[in-house]
């Protein structure tokens, strides 16, 4: 997994979780008012809007806001955030925010992602597959791709 980076005061953690391009949620911890600030920072509102997304905006908020209210996370227009996470409170906080954003890019783009509907989109995208693979192997789960045919390498030589 890439590791932990600043940015001024912002820290940027990316999670285990993937967003439907096989993109890497990355969440970002800021000082807040009460303590730490987390958000996605928008990232699952510009993954989403980058894979080709054209959702109406009242209905993809609409229903961002209803995950991240299922959750007991806050959504303000494309950011999901938890304010006032105290010190020992964080990590979960972290996971927390990280899955209401790559839930809610999954949900939304399997509804307005245009292109094929039988294979999940980062099929369809040869380079996120191959960082979708590798993240997959860094977190040392066996995951099985068994359902879905190897990818085509060309015609092969008869012996």
């Amino acid at each position: 997994m890439p590791p932990i980076w600043r940015s001024g005061a912002d820290t940027h953690v990316p999670t285990h979780c993937l967003y439907p391009g096989g993109g890497q949620v990355a969440v970002v911890v800021q000082p807040g008012h009460d303590g730490m600030l987390v958000t996605d920072d928008r990232l699952g509102w510009t993954t989403l809007l980058s894979a080709g997304a054209e959702p109406t905006r009242k209905s993809a908020q609409m229903a961002a806001r209803q995950i991240g209210e299922r959750m007991g996370i806050q959504y303000d227009r494309g950011l999901f955030l938890l304010d006032g996470v105290a010190m020992n409170e964080a990590a979960g906080a972290i996971i927390h925010v990280a899955n209401a954003s790559a839930r809610c890019a999954g949900s939304l783009s399997a509804q307005t992602v245009p292109g094929p509907r039988d294979i999940p989109f980062w099929f369809s995208q040869p380079h996120e597959r191959h960082r979708f693979d590798a993240v997959a192997s860094q977190l040392g789960r066996d995951y099985c791709f068994a359902c879905y045919p190897p990818a085509f390498s060309g015609p092969t030589e008869a012996s």
